[in-house]
């Protein structure tokens, strides 16, 4: 059977002009997100959560995040879904980011960081085991079962070495002017939008230095490619995202596109 439901990913970002060409990976006077959201469109057969952001100065303390789920008339859905809206709080000190609420679960965790402002552990690890962290220049290297491959200043390859599945992913020569996109991981979290505030705050190292084109994701039962093509900004941020999706799950193929806006703060 066919799969329907994609749970959508941030990390699946890419642009189409070939321009702005520096590297903003230390640009103090950086916009801040604001909001992404899945456009309305028919029958996309997708979920997913929308966000939007709150600021306290530089510091991201808010998170409003809503599930929805897409019209798709072969499962017989033909409306768009909306749950009612959630907040994740965030709190700063001096080795921590105290989350609360976090993918709208009740409770409080506490996210650990070192002298260098990189992720150590958090409460909700107890026995680190799998979620063994190591940086390399600032660039993460291994991170639990992950282990990264950097190019040039980008990841090109994420390799689960426990479940051989993994992403390999190609770029533009656009510099990625925003703190969170292509950051460790993000390729594997359906609720992304709530760990923002932890990438932003750069506890995974370095983000990959330029826009990526496309990401293939190698799966035990399926081969997803995503193609991406977005609008910027006069300053060269993404602000509609373009997405070209195809799959050949269980051996049967499927193709869909959709769309991402953002919006931004200075």
């Amino acid at each position: 059977m066919k799969k329907f439901i994609l749970l959508f990913v941030l990390t699946i970002v890419s642009c189409s002009s070939e321009s702005e060409d520096s590297n903003a990976n230390s640009n103090t006077t950086e916009k801040k997100i604001l909001s992404i959201e899945i456009i309305e469109d028919n029958d996309l057969c997708i979920e997913g959560y929308n966000y939007s952001y709150s600021y306290d100065n530089d510091n991201l303390t808010l998170a409003t995040g809503q599930y929805y789920l897409s019209s798709c008339l072969s499962q017989g859905w033909t409306e768009w879904e909306y749950n009612e809206p959630f907040n994740t709080e965030y709190q700063y000190f001096s080795d921590k980011i105290v989350v609360s609420n976090f993918g709208n679960s009740v409770g409080v965790d506490e996210v650990y960081f070192d002298d260098n402002g990189h992720i150590t552990g958090m409460s909700s690890w107890g026995n680190l085991g799998d979620y063994q962290i190591i940086f390399d220049n600032g660039y993460v290297s291994k991170y639990g079962v992950f282990d990264f491959e950097w190019q040039d200043g980008n990841i090109i390859r994420v390799d689960n070495n426990q479940n051989s599945n993994s992403y390999v992913y190609t770029y533009s020569n656009i510099s990625n002017k925003t703190s969170f996109i292509l950051r460790p991981l993000l390729f594997s979290y359906s609720s992304i939008g709530e760990n923002i505030p932890l990438y932003s705050y750069g506890l995974c190292g370095e983000k990959s230095s330029k826009l990526p084109i496309s990401q293939t994701q190698y799966l035990n039962n399926e081969t997803v490619v995503f193609n991406y093509d977005y609008i910027l900004d006069d300053e060269g941020y993404p602000i509609y995202i373009n997405i070209n999706e195809t799959s050949d799950y269980n051996n049967e193929n499927y193709e869909r596109d959709y769309t991402m806006k953002l919006t931004y703060t200075n």
